[in-house]
């Protein structure tokens, strides 16, 4: 073989191997890592709060039908705080308006109070006319609607009574004033909040299912010994009308006086309930007897608290122990029908000699009420009367 073809084939052999050779590896890709978004900043949520009012009146306007506006003045604590929502809500004679407040969460604010007032419409549009209540945050005013019964004693008295009848207790409310008292006859009474006064309602005075009646024959003044009704309450609060009711009591037996007074603005309210179990029938009204407690205890203690508890009572019992209780006389009250009796601690012990076992007194004294054990007990005695 010749120079020349062994060259040739020594050629051909190295581009064949060139051709089988593996191809070289390719240099990684290194790609940048791209840059996280940025991210976004989320506000704080305002600060919600009660704005402080200080004063609330309400406006009637001339209008028809009748607009009123409840004006409300307060302060709020910074210069950055705002008031927010304002949302009045009418439910059983009360307008309640709840004035929020707005602040930014993170800012920085001069420490300055800033007054505010402002005019909220009530939604009066259909409702009767009687006495209103407004209670903006807890600050109340009263008003009248035009041509209230409240302008008219003789309309006032008669709605007053038959709410009493239907227990419309969301009409009574709102004939009311922020407190009512109630009492029992010949004892002292207590000032009750609405709410307690009407719940003292609903499961006492008018527990029982029958009609609530207001004779116009009843002498108010001969049921009170022959006091003035009109000056029940003494001279800083003349009474407009002192009205009698029947049909009071968890067993429609009791009878009532109802005490309505004029405001100085001229509208009406009624303002106290007296209550004589068992009625003003007979000469010892307002006298009840040891066993009405005792049975009224044993029949449901809850509605005998409601009547007895911390009242200052005339009883009429019959005297069947005198008992020394470290040092303090003690008179047992009971009768016949009842096994339980009432044992009355004497205030003053020389009112023990005036008395023997067998007989029949009257004492004076507050009922201490709860639940019956042998006896119930009857502090601050004194005794009123020997028959």
């Amino acid at each position: 073989m010749s120079r020349v073809q062994v060259l040739l084939v020594m050629m051909l052999l190295s581009v064949w191997a060139a051709a089988c050779a593996p191809a070289p590896a390719q240099p990684a890709s290194t790609a940048t890592p791209a840059a996280p978004p940025p991210t976004a900043t989320i506000p704080a949520p305002p600060v919600i709060g009660e704005a402080h009012v200080e004063s609330v009146e309400v406006v009637l306007l001339e209008s028809s039908p009748v607009q009123a506006q409840a004006i409300v003045r307060g302060s709020l604590p910074d210069a950055c705080t705002e008031l927010g929502e304002i949302t009045p809500v009418y439910e059983a004679g009360v307008f309640q308006i709840t004035l929020k407040t707005t602040r930014p969460a993170e800012a920085v604010c001069a420490q300055v109070l800033a007054p505010f007032e402002t005019s909220v419409t009530l939604p009066v549009d259909g409702l009767p006319a009687a006495p209103y209540t407004v209670s903006a945050n807890g600050v109340r005013a009263r008003f009248a609607l035009p041509g209230a019964p409240a302008a008219d004693l003789g309309a006032f008295v008669e709605a007053l009574v038959r709410s009493l009848d239907a227990h419309d207790y969301d009409t009574l409310r709102g004939l009311m004033d922020e407190r009512l008292m109630i009492g029992l006859y010949r004892s002292e009474g207590a000032e009750l909040d609405v709410d307690d006064a009407l719940a003292q309602l609903r499961e006492t005075y008018l527990a029982s299912d029958g009609p609530v009646t207001a004779p116009d024959d009843a002498d108010v003044s001969a049921l009170l010994d022959g006091a003035d009704p009109l000056a029940f309450f003494g001279p800083d609060l003349p009474v407009e009308a002192a009205q009698f009711v029947a049909g009071l009591g968890p067993d429609g037996q009791d009878e009532g006086i109802v005490f309505v007074v004029r405001r100085a603005d001229g509208s009406l309210y009624w303002h106290g309930l007296l209550v004589a179990p068992g009625g003003f029938s007979d000469d010892d009204s307002g006298v009840i007897p040891s066993t009405t407690i005792i049975q009224d205890y044993e029949t449901d203690p809850a509605t005998a608290d409601a009547r007895y508890k911390d009242q200052t009572l005339l009883i009429r019992g019959r005297i069947t122990n005198l008992n020394d209780v470290f040092g303090t006389m003690a008179l047992m009250l009971r009768d016949s029908e009842t096994e339980i009796g009432l044992q009355c601690y004497l205030t003053d012990n020389a009112d023990a000699a005036k008395v023997k076992v067998g007989d029949e007194v009257v004492v004076r004294g507050r009922v201490r009420g709860g639940e019956l054990g042998f006896f119930m007990v009857v502090d601050e005695c004194a005794v009123v009367e020997v028959k």
